[in-house]
């Protein structure tokens, strides 16, 4: 019984992974040596970085909030915990797995007190964070009837995660005195506007512009750049009249969570797919934002976008071909 149970664990895991790399080969010879070079990129920065303890402290942490925000938003958790013995460990071997090349870095540096602290996390996840899908709260407010109609994923979450932007945003212009407030604000609030564009609309939605490819990409962007600096003008002007001589840590966090959000658009529609399960695009941004969050990497992924942008035209001409 023990046998079968293990090999059942073994055959799920092994059938994840396999789904991932059919869906990455999906991408194209082309983009997946480009992809691998961005892994092993990613990697190199990571490597660098935990050369000093506090940096992996600082890794070690967000690595440990994008497993915590994967496992809350996979969608078969029912299923594996109805019909599987051992669903949790299956969580915290898979979390472990893809821990291993971050953890690899840190043995490299000898840094064990962090590995086993990312190990536990990892298991701990699995085994004790709540797998039962609540109902998420939704919320309608005047300020959805000034998003413009056709940015339904701005209205979708401002919806969702109305009560933490308005908390958080309120704190950041409240406490904008203090030189980390609204760099923090707007960190935070950039990582959950991220979540905006996770979710695929039905071809019927797209239609509904009635644009070419290349100019519904391009107007989603515009769109975008133009909300999210109104969202972030008042807490950018604050921290202006406050710490006017650091006016560059502004304007450089600004350009770095804009170019991710950037990435996450034309991801979504590089991938876009009815009946394709969400968990390579998960990949996919978390890869996305530890490449855009060092300045030094950014325009790596700049590059990427210009890739994924191509990709979407490619992805969507079957549902606008009309307008092309």
């Amino acid at each position: 019984m023990m046998k079968q149970n293990v090999f059942e664990i073994y055959t799920i895991i092994l059938i994840r992974w396999k789904q991932i790399y059919r869906a990455i080969v999906q991408l194209g010879a082309l983009r997946l040596v480009f992809l691998l070079a961005l892994c092993l990129l990613v990697l190199i920065t990571i490597n660098i970085l935990s050369k000093q303890i506090q940096y992996s402290a600082l890794l070690t942490i967000v690595w440990t909030f994008l497993i915590l925000s994967i496992h809350k938003k996979r969608s078969d958790k029912i299923f594996l915990q109805v019909n599987m013995n051992y669903d949790k460990l299956i969580f915290s071997i898979e979390y472990f797995l893809l821990s291993i090349p971050f953890i690899i870095c840190l043995a490299l540096r000898q840094q064990w007190v962090l590995i086993l602290f990312l190990a536990l996390f990892c298991f701990g996840t699995g085994f004790f964070v709540n797998v039962n899908r609540k109902k998420q709260k939704t919320l309608n407010t005047r300020l959805q009837q000034y998003i413009p109609f056709r940015m339904y994923e701005w209205k979708a979450g401002m919806r969702q995660y109305f009560f933490i932007l308005v908390v958080v945003w309120s704190l950041g212009l409240g406490t904008a005195f203090f030189v980390a407030s609204i760099p923090v604000a707007i960190f935070i609030m950039g990582m959950v506007i991220c979540d905006f564009y996770k979710t695929d609309e039905s071809w019927q939605m797209l239609l509904s512009y009635q644009k070419k490819t290349a100019n519904l990409l391009l107007y989603k962007i515009k769109q975008h750049i133009l909300l999210y600096f109104i969202f972030n003008l008042p807490l950018i002007i604050s921290f202006l009249i406050f710490h006017v001589e650091l006016w560059y840590i502004i304007v450089v966090e600004f350009v770095i969570l804009l170019s991710i959000h950037l990435y996450c658009i034309v991801l979504k529609y590089a991938l876009y797919s009815l009946n394709q399960a969400s968990i390579l695009k998960e990949i996919f941004v978390i890869l996305g934002i530890f490449i855009g969050l060092f300045p030094f990497s950014t325009p790596v992924l700049w590059l990427f976008s210009i890739f994924l942008f191509l990709k979407a035209q490619t992805n969507l001409y079957p549902y606008l071909n009309d307008y092309c």
